[in-house]
């Protein structure tokens, strides 16, 4: 306990009973922890099955009593145990916007996928007899489904936008490749005077922009492009073989 850090908690079933007050042992436990400034979060019972009386084996210890909001024990279970829990108080410090972190690993869902069926194959093929085969055999799945090859430098952290994934850039740059391509098909319908598929002129932006307005500067709605006219397609010249 003393070489812990101040915010320090420690959960878990102690397997020590805090109501057996007249038990030597529980009182010599108690005295180390106060000793050493950390204290019980839970006093309800949190073990109790038929036969036998309700205990208190379960717990939460912590050195940062301050900051603690709420702590006690759940009522749904699917053991003899109920869950314990705990709400504290704390600032999360925020990263500068400008400020760059180095990235080792990349888990995005096909690393994922590469991950899980790496590590079933190796499962299935080596015979695991001790928890050391096994932590090596998921530490080199880990490296190989997850390392990148090259860090690379990135300003997205779990508390600078988390939810911002490879997938969701590459998405959002495959739309604006979309965009740029309607422009120009747009841009050269225009200049070629092609109509579109109801007959009217072209109303881009680039050219006509007044026109999807009247006097009142109402939206006209039959100025405006249909949905086909934002699909990206090549502009076809209709060549007349009669002349």
């Amino acid at each position: 306990l003393d070489t812990l850090p101040k915010h320090s908690y420690l959960a878990g079933d102690f397997n020590i009973d805090l109501h057996n007050k007249n038990s030597q042992f529980v009182q010599q436990y108690e005295e180390i922890l106060y000793s050493k400034g950390f204290f019980p979060l839970i006093s309800t019972p949190t073990h109790e099955k038929p036969g036998c009386k309700p205990s208190c084996i379960d717990n939460i210890i912590t050195n940062d009593i301050e900051n603690v909001i709420m702590s006690g024990t759940l009522t749904n279970r699917i053991t003899h145990h109920s869950p314990v829990f705990q709400v504290v108080s704390h600032y999360l410090e925020t990263t500068k916007d400008n400020e760059k972190h180095l990235q080792y690993y990349d888990y995005c869902q096909s690393n994922i996928d590469n991950f899980l069926t790496n590590l079933e194959q190796k499962l299935q093929n080596e015979v695991i007899d001790n928890f050391s085969t096994f932590h090596s055999m998921y530490k080199s799945s880990v490296e190989q489904a997850f390392k990148l090859e090259t860090p690379k430098c990135s300003k997205r952290t779990q508390l600078n936008n988390p939810w911002i994934t490879p997938g969701l850039i590459a998405s959002t740059n495959f739309q604006h490749e979309l965009y740029d391509n309607w422009v120009k098909v747009r841009r050269v319908k225009c200049k070629l005077g092609e109509t579109d598929n109801r007959g009217g002129m072209c109303h881009c932006s680039t050219c006509n922009l007044n026109t999807a307005y009247n006097d009142l500067g109402e939206v006209n709605i039959s100025s405006l492009p249909s949905f086909e006219d934002y699909l990206p397609r090549s502009p076809v010249l209709c060549v007349d073989t009669t002349a």
